[in-house]
């Protein structure tokens, strides 16, 4: 059974997408990414209601994940089972849903967006599950990219919003660094809106004005003209 916020959350997301585009068929499919046993039967309920359908464009955007364990360093992560677990939902899902995704849609004029983050590209002490997960991904999208020329593959590094997460990290992390930059982003309200970052992803989408499998961040400049 999935925890109410779960279930409301996404209903409210559908909300939201029926709101700014009324017609549109919106289907909610709650999985666990992290239950490998259940991936594949995940994917199938995910693109069973576009089968035999045809569109002009598909858009994935890999977005599920999880921060890990921020109370310990890297070097106490000793157990293969956690490791294991972390690494099922954040790199070994993404890179079979991606998978299918394509196969899927292979006729399709095709998009991947991977949720990334500057933890990909830069070491954050307390963080390192993270970090190590996310580089894995830029990575494995980027490898697609150069596979596929035929899909846009778009690491998306989205800016440090206001969440439970980035809360978790100002409260609990290891590193007292760690944990009074994210306090501070918090008490200077630095943090990136959510309706910024989106407008910044939708305008790079639009203008293509990046390489096929680049890791781009939200605080870098748009192609001119955007």
């Amino acid at each position: 059974m999935w925890p109410c916020c779960v279930v409301q959350g996404l209903e409210e997301t559908k909300r939201l997408v029926l709101s700014a585009a009324a017609g549109v068929n919106v289907h909610l499919v709650i999985g666990d990414l992290q239950d490998l046993s259940k991936l594949e039967d995940l994917c199938s309920c995910l693109l069973q209601p576009s089968s035999g359908k045809k569109y002009e464009q598909t858009l994935l955007i890999n977005n599920a994940g999880s921060l890990g364990d921020v109370t310990k360093l890297l070097e106490e992560f000793t157990d293969p089972a956690e490791l294991q677990t972390y690494f099922g939902l954040n790199l070994t899902s993404p890179i079979v849903l991606t998978s299918k995704f394509i196969q899927h849609f292979k006729e399709t004029l095709t998009a991947v967006v991977n949720v990334s983050s500057l933890c990909a590209i830069k070491p954050v002490p307390a963080m390192g599950l993270y970090c190590i997960g996310k580089a894995a991904r830029d990575m494995a999208v980027s490898v697609c990219a150069k596979e596929q020329d035929k899909v846009l593959f778009l690491n998306y590094a989205p800016g440090p919003m206001e969440t439970a997460m980035t809360d978790m990290i100002a409260a609990e992390a290891f590193d007292k660094k760690t944990r009074d930059a994210f306090q501070k982003m918090k008490d200077e309200k630095k943090y990136i809106s959510l309706e910024e970052s989106v407008h910044k992803l939708i305008c790079l989408l639009r203008s293509g004005g990046f390489q096929s499998g680049a890791h781009v961040d939200v605080y870098d400049p748009l192609p001119s003209g955007n």
